[in-house]
């Protein structure tokens, strides 16, 4: 039998970074939490269809999620989202140009974790906001 230690152990397993959705029909702002988030893997969804496509392949630690959006709406996205037993539990975080319009005790109530207004936010508020979910 090899014994390992803790240490050889934990060099063994490699750890990915915490999966991160962003569901945001502005691809310039999409890109650039991307980039903002180099620590994170980033999933980019131009839509609520497809964010809802790759929820079904893929479970991320938190979905960043745009209000304003054709079609399908965020908040519609986020009311989906709750609806299921399985994706309830995902943290998400509101990032919108429309943010500070929007009641956020409606949102909270609808599972929204943390808001973030795209007119003022900082590239180290997105960060923040994932650091304070524990992810």
């Amino acid at each position: 039998m090899i014994m390992l230690s803790s240490n050889q152990v934990n060099q063994a397993i490699p750890v990915s970074p915490p999966l991160i959705m962003v569901v945001d029909d502005d691809l310039f702002f999409g890109q650039l939490v991307q980039d903002i988030l180099s620590d994170y893997r980033v999933v980019l969804c131009t839509d609520a269809i497809m964010a809802l496509d790759q929820l079904n392949e893929l479970t991320p630690q938190a979905i960043i999620v745009d209000l304003l959006m054709p079609a399908t709406t965020g908040l519609s996205l986020i009311q989906e989202l709750i609806s299921y037993d399985d994706l309830n539990k995902i943290p998400l975080i509101v990032c919108s140009s429309v943010a500070s319009e929007v009641d956020a005790e409606f949102l909270r109530a609808n599972g929204v974790r943390a808001i973030l207004d795209k007119n003022t936010i900082q590239p180290q508020d997105l960060k923040l906001a994932l650091k304070r979910l524990g992810i």
